[in-house]
């Protein structure tokens, strides 16, 4: 399997994995709008966000990003009027994921609460987030604070509030359809 990574800030070091300086990876330029959407929100990042991909349709093809965030903003924090919802200790992760095939195929966006040690939660502790899979950066960042508050449906577990409404957060990206063409396109070469 070959696989390609970028981290949006530049220095990933996966395995097998290729700079994005010598692929591109069609998402890369989202992901950091979806950034500084989360930046300008007031939402502290954790860690490097990345994102990385794999071409190879007999192995399993995906395009796929990562970003670690503080779903409170951080004029929030330590607030007696701050949102419910209680402290995020190991933060909270927003996926990003695109599979070009099958009965999960597009964009979708994710969330999950990281493991104790700070690893991503893979054991199927992922939840949609409600937004379009090419949503505006700044729905994202709305997102992240309303599960953040527990005031969106992110699907089950902890990353659920009560009394969710299920409603889809913003709108599409302007840039949604460039962005489709372009990993459709990655998937195909």
């Amino acid at each position: 399997m070959h696989t390609h990574e970028s981290n949006v800030q530049g220095d990933g070091k996966v395995p097998g994995a290729v700079p994005e300086a010598a692929t591109g990876l069609p998402h890369s330029a989202y992901i950091a709008a979806v950034v500084e959407a989360l930046e300008a929100a007031r939402l502290h990042i954790r860690g490097r966000p990345r994102t990385w991909g794999c071409p190879d349709q007999d192995s399993h093809a995906y395009l796929y990003a990562e970003i670690r965030v503080d779903p409170r903003p951080v004029h929030d924090r330590g607030r007696a009027d701050a949102p419910p919802g209680g402290e995020w200790p190991n933060g909270l992760d927003l996926i990003w994921r695109w599979l070009p095939e099958g009965p999960e195929s597009g964009p979708l966006w994710q969330c999950s609460e990281p493991n104790d040690d700070g690893s991503l939660a893979r054991e199927h502790r992922e939840h949609d987030l409600p937004l379009l899979g090419c949503a505006a950066p700044d729905a994202v960042a709305r997102a992240a604070i309303e599960v953040g508050a527990r005031q969106a449906d992110a699907g089950t577990g902890r990353c659920r509030p009560s009394g969710a409404t299920g409603d889809i957060i913003g709108d599409a990206w302007d840039q949604a359809d460039a962005l489709t063409d372009a990993c459709k396109a990655w998937f195909s070469r």
